[in-house]
């Protein structure tokens, strides 16, 4: 049985966390992540440029353990999700923000309330309307689905509840444009929720303006890449004059040309996200990003991912 499966079954309070959840979660307590060794960096500012790792490549669980994994009852985007990835496996995760009408910072990929995913499934939440013009009182009731009919429904996570588990790297993907129209005020509003305890943080932005303005206020920015560098020659270049450490790079247009590209200016490179059914393909795949020297790989197959890169990273 894989450790997702296994997990499924034992889903419970998560560890660490002081929020109550719902009557509907029987059983024991999920296994508590692996302790994690001495953090990269705090929360905040960081004092190095490049991703320290003690492994070649870290694997994070993106939006959590996954958004559509066969068998995954837990929704995205969620302290319980999150929890799941680190004790899959993973070193950190990707997690998706957007800020509320009174300046919190609520774990979700769209402003929309209703929204559905992609590929279908049932609304991302029981609520309508919109994060940004409601206030956390107002959002707190309101519960997140999982992708399929079976799962739990938990209340929506604000991200200070995942602050405490030992993550080692936290990539935020600030959403609906609220990072890029108000820069500074967000970014502040963000360094005030961080502490010297958090994980470390690096912001998922993308205009070289506000990563200039993340830059300058100490958060470490990776510039979010969809196409291939080929087509924008002064891409790189314009992420490392502007204080990026890192580009954000979808994985189809993840290349070892474009890798070499942005290591020459310094940059890591983070391929996300990484989804496939668990074939040999998608090893060889995951043991490819690694070979060239990708820093972080984002996917929705940690513990398959994990595996792979076993006896690769030393």
């Amino acid at each position: 049985m894989s450790r997702l499966v296994s997990l499924a079954l034992v889903l419970g309070l998560a560890a660490g966390c002081d929020r109550p959840l719902p009557d509907e979660y029987p059983g024991e307590p999920p296994p508590d992540p692996p302790e994690s060794e001495e953090s990269v960096g705090g929360g905040g500012p960081s004092e190095s440029k490049a991703v320290e790792t003690e492994f070649h490549t870290l694997i994070l669980g993106h939006r959590g353990i996954g958004w559509n994994v066969e068998g995954n009852p837990y929704p995205e985007n969620t302290h319980l999700s999150v929890q799941a990835a680190l004790a899959a496996g993973a070193d950190g995760v990707e997690v998706d923000v957007v800020k509320s009408a009174d300046g919190v910072f609520v774990l979700r990929h769209d402003d929309g309330l209703s929204t559905r995913n992609p590929e279908g499934g049932r609304p991302r939440t029981n609520c309508r309307g919109h994060i940004t013009r409601k206030t956390w009182s107002e959002l707190e009731t309101c519960l997140a689905n999982p992708f399929g009919e079976d799962g739990f429904r938990v209340p929506l996570d604000r991200l200070e509840f995942i602050l405490n588990l030992p993550i080692r790297l936290l990539i935020l993907d600030l959403k609906n444009d609220q990072i890029d129209v108000e820069p500074e005020e967000t970014v502040s509003q963000l360094a005030a929720v961080l502490d010297e305890n958090s994980p470390r943080v690096m912001l998922m932005l993308y205009q070289l303006e506000t990563v200039l303005w993340a830059q300058e206020l100490g958060f470490d920015a990776c510039l979010k890449e969809h196409n291939s560098v080929a087509e924008r020659p002064d891409f790189a270049r314009d992420a490392a004059r502007y204080g990026a450490v890192a580009v954000c790079m979808h994985e189809p247009a993840t290349s070892h040309e474009a890798v070499r590209e942005l290591h020459h200016w310094d940059l890591e490179v983070v391929s996300y996200y990484l989804s496939s059914r668990p074939t040999d393909r998608f090893d060889r795949r995951v043991s490819q990003l690694a070979r060239w020297g990708v820093s972080a790989i984002i996917t929705d197959l940690v513990e398959r991912s994990r595996s792979v890169l076993e006896p690769i990273d030393p």
